[in-house]
């Protein structure tokens, strides 16, 4: 009897880690060359998915917390009660300690994640991604949009060769090391709304208590958020934007607010009457 309780466990042992084995083998990995610049490309995240990605030791070790956002498809489930989502772990970080997202219903609108810098290190990083999933259940596909960091400029760049302070100036006993910034974007967003006409400057009336408003953000920024009505809209890659609202009968009045890196933020009013 103690021979076959010895015999299963070692073979459930053993099965486990051909499990994790293949899973390794079979993770796709992708490089994101420039950490300074948005990671842009479509993948599903259906298994165990790998992103390498350089960080500086200005970046790792004079931040407590980086955020990484996250633009996606298909996070979430249409099911309040379910677990469907994503983990990000960041080297050698457990499942179990990785930070969980998008769990609950579908999230249209970019992801924000503080991480830890303690998981980073400077140099090469590896990022994982996988599906969440609860009690044995995997959860559904999602894909990736793009991901990027939302870091200060003045931590992205570090001193060129010419910038470096020389061994010969030294002044009152300390080296000056001038950081390279780029400069500051001061100009708020435009928002163009195509799915209503607001160039008339009437009320738009309809019949439907539910309506979907469009549009597009230009910036020569990047977008952090587009908010409609408070709440977060799905904007993509080239700045379209949508989001669904609920309205009352008489007068509405839509807010539709856009803010870029910079915190610039730019807010316009659409009117609609329901009658």
């Amino acid at each position: 009897m103690a021979a076959n309780h010895r015999f299963l466990l070692i073979s459930t042992v053993s099965i486990l880690l051909l499990f994790n084995l293949s899973q390794n083998s079979l993770a796709k990995v992708f490089e994101w060359k420039d950490f300074t610049q948005p990671f842009i490309r479509d993948f599903q995240v259906g298994g165990k998915t790998a992103i390498k990605v350089e960080l500086p030791e200005s970046v790792v070790k004079k931040n407590r917390k980086i955020t990484l956002i996250i633009e996606h498809e298909g996070i979430g489930s249409d099911d309040p009660n379910s677990s469907h989502g994503g983990v990000l772990r960041i080297n050698d970080q457990s499942y179990f300690s990785g930070y969980q997202f998008g769990l609950g219903m579908k999230k249209r609108g970019p992801i924000r994640l503080d991480l830890d810098t303690k998981y980073f290190r400077p140099g090469p990083n590896i990022l994982h991604l996988s599906p969440y999933f609860t009690g044995g259940y995997r959860g559904a596909y999602y894909t990736i949009k793009k991901l990027r960091f939302d870091i200060p400029d003045n931590q992205k760049f570090a001193p060129t060769i010419e910038e470096q302070p020389s061994v010969h100036k030294k002044e009152k006993g300390s080296f000056k090391s001038p950081i390279a910034k780029a400069p500051k974007d001061k100009k708020p967003s435009k928002i163009i709304i195509t799915s209503h006409d607001t160039t008339r400057g009437v009320k738009l009336v309809q019949e439907h208590r539910k309506t979907t408003i469009q549009g597009k953000v230009v910036d020569q920024s990047s977008i952090v958020e587009v908010l409609v009505d408070d709440k977060e809209a799905f904007v993509d890659q080239n700045g379209n934007f949508s989001a669904e609202v609920y309205l009352g009968y008489g007068e509405n009045q839509i807010v539709v607010s856009a803010m870029d890196r910079y915190e610039n933020r730019l807010i316009l009013s659409v009117f609609i009457f329901v009658r």
